[in-house]
């Protein structure tokens, strides 16, 4: 009998590789001479006769050897991560925020309190009493 595998490399023209010789390709670096290989057709791809790839470039503006997603080891050597962010007092960021929720009560209390007054479930008596209550809790908390 006779080895089918050994048959079809002699007649495509193409000679067996050695998987020692298969992990030295994996491992080329990327500026490196590619050795020729076939594609499916048989016949090799102009990228791939021994040329050398020009340096990949981050621009997307230029023509490149490389796949839309490529990135190589120098990509994130420029990137600048919170420069300018400033370091925040807690207590600072909590009146500032009691401010802003103080405005959208008043703007929610605005305009419920005089569509209950319409409707009939508040009384002028009650808001007259909440309004004076809250006067007074009001100024004793200042002194």
């Amino acid at each position: 009998m006779h080895d089918e595998n050994s048959h079809q490399s002699k007649s495509n023209g193409h000679r067996a590789c050695d998987p020692a010789q298969l992990s030295e390709i994996d491992e080329a670096k990327p500026n490196e001479i590619d050795v020729a290989k076939p594609n499916k057709i048989g016949k090799a791809k102009p990228s791939e006769i021994g040329e050398v790839k020009p340096k990949w470039e981050k621009v997307l503006w230029k023509k490149q050897p490389y796949p839309d997603n490529h990135t190589d080891a120098t990509f994130l050597q420029e990137l600048v991560i919170d420069t300018h962010v400033p370091q925040r007092c807690y207590w600072q960021v909590v009146l500032s925020s009691a401010v802003i929720c103080q405005q959208m009560s008043t703007v929610v209390a605005s305009v419920a309190v005089p569509m209950q007054l319409r409707i009939g479930l508040l009384s002028g008596t009650h808001v007259l009493l909440a309004c004076v209550l809250l006067l007074v809790t009001g100024n004793l908390y200042l002194l």
